[in-house]
């Protein structure tokens, strides 16, 4: 029981990012932009902001962001995935 008590912050983000997907493909973005920040409020709630999901709702809220022509967040959400360390074991990794 309580391994799934430490699972339910990632599958409720997980929710909103799916949510937020299906928003995104039907041009909802304002609505989708809400679901990604939901989804990064609970993963930084459960010190989870350096996680791979983590990095999917920074990058749903940039692809988000680059739809509504908003360069300048876009590439904020992005810059900030590239500086997970996760990132930079990864690119160590594959070299």
């Amino acid at each position: 029981m309580a391994g799934d008590l430490q699972n339910f912050p990632v599958l409720l983000a997980k929710i909103h990012l799916a949510t937020a997907a299906i928003q995104t493909t039907q041009a909802r973005y304002t609505d989708a932009d809400k679901n990604y920040d939901a989804a990064w409020t609970i993963l930084q709630r459960n010190q989870l902001e350096q996680s791979t999901i983590a990095a999917e709702a920074l990058h749903g809220k940039g692809m988000v962001a680059l739809q509504q022509r908003k360069y300048g967040l876009a590439e904020t959400m992005f810059n900030q995935v590239l500086s997970f360390p996760l990132v930079d074991r990864y690119t160590k990794a594959s070299t």
